[in-house]
């Protein structure tokens, strides 16, 4: 789906399926593209003739101190929607729920990251907005007016989130390495099985820890 597209269904779904926010508990709302200025974040009105790359587009719902956004941004076409509390702390729905509803989350059937393919289809973006409306709006009242804790163990369970997902990319990492390293093995490319696995260097397993070891040897000989 072209990127023009994609974001005059982004804003339109944005409007759509949040609109309750406005009508019955008070958020204003704006739209735009996300900028930087001065290390502040300003959303500037989107117009499809003036679009620029790269972008990030938000919908932003604002109360107090308290803001929801659902944001999309063209690198990989992700949409998210985060939770921001007090102007500083910013959760995802899920960070949230797995405090509210620990043993009920599948129920809300949200997706894991959406990517460029998943988003070609407008019927699977809206499937992806409905999943987070019926979340949002089933703990509304929590959401917006967290009880005594729910912050705290939010945050705990995103940095755990956020280690298990550093974790997880070194390891897809890892074991790309190892594919490209024996590749290059065969063709006697020893200096690029180095380059490849020293990242990686303390955590190979035996098979690799081997390899890199033998094409050192063959580079000393």
């Amino acid at each position: 789906m072209p990127a023009e597209l994609l974001l005059k269904d982004f804003f339109k779904l944005c409007r759509q399926e949040f609109k309750a926010l406005v009508d019955h508990y008070g958020f204003s709302y704006l739209e735009g593209l996300a900028e930087t200025h001065k290390g502040r974040q300003v959303i500037i009105p989107y117009q499809s003739d003036k679009m620029s790359y790269p972008f990030f587009a938000v919908g932003r719902y604002e109360k107090q101190d308290f803001a929801i956004e659902i944001l999309c941004g063209d690198t990989d076409f992700l949409v998210q929607l985060a939770l921001i509390y007090q102007r500083t702390y910013r959760l995802s729905l899920y960070d949230v729920l797995s405090v509210i509803q620990p043993y009920k989350l599948s129920k809300y059937e949200l997706p894991a990251l959406e990517a460029q393919d998943f988003l070609a289809d407008i019927k699977n973006v809206e499937k992806l907005f409905k999943a987070y409306r019926k979340a949002l709006f089933e703990n509304i009242e929590q959401i917006i007016a967290p009880p005594e804790g729910l912050l705290e163990k939010a945050l705990l369970i995103k940095e755990k989130r956020l280690k298990e997902e550093v974790s997880m990319h070194y390891r897809q990492g890892m074991d790309e390495a190892s594919e490209k390293a024996k590749a290059a093995f065969q063709e006697g490319d020893f200096r690029k099985v180095i380059m490849l696995f020293r990242p990686y260097k303390d955590d190979l397993i035996e098979e690799d820890f081997k390899l890199l070891s033998l094409a050192v040897y063959k580079l000393e000989e």
